[in-house]
């Protein structure tokens, strides 16, 4: 009985746009957050020690290795 009542809860919040939207922020702020703080400053800082850190810090969080492959020419 506990389960049949907690599917239709579930069910009930599903078709709820205002909880959808509540339980969105959290991630939309997060998101906004890693942007502004990290790939902005990646872009368009001035000093090149700036933007090494950001690129550094992004790669980090994104799993990926901070060395780049070199072109041979």
């Amino acid at each position: 009985m506990t389960a049949t009542t907690a599917g239709s809860m579930v069910a009930g919040v599903q078709g709820n746009t205002t909880i959808a939207a509540i339980t969105a922020t959290p991630t939309l702020v997060a998101s906004l957050l890693f942007f502004f703080g990290v790939v902005c400053p990646a872009v368009w800082s001035r000093k090149p020690q700036r933007r090494t850190a950001a690129i550094k810090v992004l790669n980090t969080l994104i799993g990926r290795s901070s060395a780049r492959p070199r072109a041979s020419k």
